[in-house]
């Protein structure tokens, strides 16, 4: 796991002062070690994290005979069995990088090379001999990618905050971006909330050449597989296998590996399996909140930890707190996203950081195979959302603002942006339509939207704010296809999901573990926003140059009175003031880096 950035010029000489600053700007993802190279219209940056062959795997990595150079973000799981494969070719590998294997699956088999691949990456390669530069990304998007395409040059980086130099003038917001954010807590899709950046796709590659010319093309993306299993024993024992595999393969690194141990189903069931590796995770980690407003599940986690056989700490945090983190947390977070559970997870990163590289983690496991309630929906409700919002299936179809409030509250350019929030969950609902199933239609919407623009923009970013590499074994993409391939009744049943994973775990769990009901993580909001900290924000929010540009000023004042008694309104006051601190930091101060306890009124002061 690193950070990578650089140019690509088709006009003049790429700049290597400026690929300097661009990887000065993403230090945090890769603090031991840098390296740029650079050849006339070319710069290829990366900040490193050494995880794999620490002491000769630095990066840029050079193919010697063709010259191609590669910079990669990530892990590729299968480097093993890949290097062996490719080595019986008569490759020589001049490092153990598990990324130098991509250098030689591209010689090997150009663009069919992602079929060989297992793991979670973003690069860039520069082929030498046909002056081209690719840009791909991971099937699922849990590494980000991010791009700048000028009239001379594409620049690329790993988080948009590296790219603000290179725009043609002063940051601008994308309206459209903000408008869905403000409706669902993240933005999707290509366009980023910056004017002029725009993601790499989860499963696409961009290749760009020596003219300017570029196509971007999709390698993969969610569909069903073929499936043939007679009985629900025969797809846990599949699904055994699976897991098996795949668990042993994210287990794979040169330092020590934890675990993040919620105590509900998903991330106790890969503990379970990390346990029956060779390379088993040293330790567990549990936050829970002081706070007794919010689900505490530290004594599930503990009894699973137990019943494991595996040290376990639990960090106790008070929410109010929490706030102190929240706008390094926005600055980590670099995409406009609003998710509560960004600060519980800065916080254990920063605590793990100071013992492991490495964290695996259970997200996933809901989008692919069916935990979530609203995947069982009921039939009438589900028809009556299809008819007033069409398109959507009945999926993904409630707003955070009532329009009423955002009517008042938004500036008229940014109202308009904002009444077509769901055009990436109708577009997505379209392209779902190779699922059999309503539920798999569901769950291929969240896993292309929700998925990699929020849950997994919180932990890669979050945590490589703290050096910390987060791994998750549920969306490698065997599983995926496995989960979205199950018949509907090995999914869930009644009004519970993730069938196969609780009889999968009722032999290797406890069983107060499997029967429990999915509780979610939740955060304390009323303790973040507490009763004193209104009246600062009562006076700050206003004045601040986000409120003034794109809001009404007045409109704001009167949403955080009433946010004291309204839980709605605290909510609505939450996703303004993170537009607002955003904005601050990527709009108006360039992604500078604040204090990791700097509070929310002296950075608006």
């Amino acid at each position: 796991m690193c950070g990578i950035a650089g140019i690509f010029s088709w006009r003049r000489p790429a700049s290597l002062e400026v690929a300097e600053d661009m990887i000065a700007r993403l230090a945090h993802r890769g603090p031991d070690g840098c390296g740029i190279w650079h050849d006339r219209n070319v710069c290829l940056a990366h900040a490193r994290l050494a995880i794999i062959d620490p002491e000769h795997g630095a990066q840029p990595l050079t193919d010697e005979e063709t010259g191609n150079v590669l910079v990669a973000n990530g892990e590729i799981y299968n480097h093993r069995q890949l290097r062996k494969v490719l080595q019986d070719k008569g490759y020589h590998f001049q490092t153990g990088s598990d990324c130098e294997t991509i250098l030689f699956a591209w010689r090997e088999w150009g663009m069919r090379m992602f079929e060989h691949l297992h793991g979670m990456f973003a690069f860039a390669l520069y082929d030498r001999h046909a002056d081209r530069l690719l840009l791909a990304r991971d099937r699922i998007g849990i590494k980000p990618l991010f791009v700048h395409l000028s009239g001379d040059a594409v620049y690329f980086a790993s988080e948009t905050k590296a790219l603000l130099r290179v725009l043609p003038g002063a940051p601008e917001v994308d309206p459209q971006s903000v408008g869905m954010f403000l409706q669902c807590n993240f933005s999707s899709g290509r366009a980023s909330a910056i004017h002029g950046i725009e993601s790499v796709l989860p499963g696409e590659v961009l290749v760009v050449d020596g003219t300017g010319s570029s196509r971007r093309a999709r390698y993969w993306s969610p569909a069903p597989v073929p499936l043939d299993f007679r009985s629900l024993d025969e797809a846990v024992e599949h699904f055994d296998h699976l897991m098996s595999e795949v668990v042993d393969e994210h287990l794979e690194s040169d330092v020590p590996v934890a675990l993040f141990l919620s105590g509900g189903l998903d991330s106790s069931s890969i503990l379970a399996f990390a346990t029956r590796s060779d390379s088993r995770p040293d330790l567990a980690m549990t936050t829970a909140f002081c706070d007794r407003s919010v689900h505490d599940e530290s004594q599930s986690a503990r009894l699973v930890a137990e019943w494991l056989n595996v040290r376990h700490q639990v960090y106790r945090i008070d929410g109010t707190h929490l706030s102190a983190r929240l706008p390094f947390c926005i600055w980590a977070t670099d995409s406009l996203m609003g998710d509560y559970a960004m600060l519980p997870v800065s916080y254990m990163a920063e605590q793990v950081s100071g013992s492991h590289k490495v964290v695996l983690s259970g997200e996933g496991g809901d989008e692919v195979f069916a935990g979530y309630g609203r995947y069982r929906m009921l039939v009438f409700k589900r028809l009556l959302r299809a008819l007033r919002t069409p398109g959507t299936g009945g999926f993904r179809t409630r707003p955070i603002f009532p329009d009423r409030v955002l009517r008042t509250l938004l500036v008229p350019p940014l109202y308009e942006a904002s009444r077509n929030w769901n055009l990436p969950f109708r577009q997505a609902w379209k392209s779902g339509r190779i699922f059999s199933s309503t539920s798999a239609r569901m769950q291929f919407v969240d896993l292309v939207t929700w998925l990699p623009d929020d849950l997994l923009v919180k932990l890669d970013r979050q945590l490589m704010a703290w050096g910390v590499e987060g791994r998750v074994p549920y969306l490698d993409h065997r599983v995926v296809e496995f989960g979205l391939s199950l018949p509907e009744h090995f999914r869930q049943r009644g009004r519970k999901g993730k069938v196969i994973v609780r009889e999968w775990a009722r032999k290797h769990l406890p069983e107060a573990v499997v029967q429990a009901h999915k509780k979610g993580f939740t955060v304390p909001l009323r303790s973040i926003l507490h009763e004193p900290s209104l009246d600062r924000l009562g006076e700050l929010l206003p004045a601040t140059q986000a409120v003034k540009t794109w809001m009404r000023p007045g409109a704001v004042r009167d949403l955080v009175y009433k946010s004291r008694g309204d839980a709605k309104y605290r909510q609505y006051l939450w996703m303004i003031l993170v537009f607002v601190l955003w904005h601050a930091i990527m709009i108006e101060r360039s992604g500078a880096r604040p204090d990791p306890e700097q509070e929310i009124y002296d950075f608006l002061s």
